[in-house]
């Protein structure tokens, strides 16, 4: 599978990015807007369940790395010949506490929680890290259009790798939308997104939006 990776980060000046994934060091090119993007062929999606990002100074030695790996877990019918991924760097978060095993595996623990059913046939993957979600509710999307239920419902997210969330959406024709708190049995919505609504323009490439 040939894999674009692209990530906003602003560098001092002489310093740049590599992804570090598997045994391999690829060394990204800036674009702009603070974007570097690299490509990276043949890679099976195994070696998507742990990679990182780090910035490297003018001589090549690292001078700053990301608090934890990405993780990204394709199913089969998620795979492609070519997609995009579009991550975010990721530093320590202030609620870094809740992602421990006490909260994930205790806690929050989704273990004996029946899941609603998520979709599964978009061309756009989002994947959302949120572990301070109670074992009773669920992440999930509300927007424009019918896929989204036209603001009225919740459409749910799947929470097979809890803390992280994915949901997968078609995104030909553009998205508005926002995350939002659901009741897990019901899907009745418990509390929305504060801010505007998120939007995502016309794409026709399978694409993984990871910058949350």
């Amino acid at each position: 599978m040939k894999i674009e990776f692209s990530i906003q980060y602003r560098t001092n000046w002489g310093d740049s990015l590599v992804l570090c994934i598997g045994n391999r060091r690829v060394p990204m090119t800036f674009t702009s807007n603070g974007i570097w993007v690299a490509t990276a062929f043949r890679l099976t999606s195994d070696l998507l369940d742990g990679y990182n990002y780090e910035v490297v100074d003018s001589e090549g030695r690292t001078v700053r790395t990301e608090w934890k790996q990405h993780t990204l877990k394709l199913a089969a019918d998620e795979s492609a010949t070519s997609l995009k991924i579009r991550d975010r760097w990721r530093d320590r978060p202030e609620d870094s506490a809740f992602y421990s095993s006490a909260f994930v595996k205790g806690i929050f623990s989704r273990a004996g929680a029946e899941s609603p059913q998520s979709p599964t046939a978009g061309n756009a993957l989002f994947v959302i890290e949120m572990p301070t979600v109670a074992k009773d509710e669920i992440l999930a999307v509300a927007g424009a259009g019918e896929q989204l239920g036209n603001w009225k419902k919740a459409v749910p997210c799947d929470d097979s790798n809890f803390p992280q969330w994915k949901i997968s959406l078609d995104a030909k024709g553009g998205l508005e939308y926002k995350f939002v708190i659901a009741d897990r049995k019901t899907l009745e919505i418990k509390q929305w997104e504060e801010g505007p609504n998120r939007y995502m323009p016309s794409c026709k490439e399978n694409v993984v939006i990871a910058d949350f």
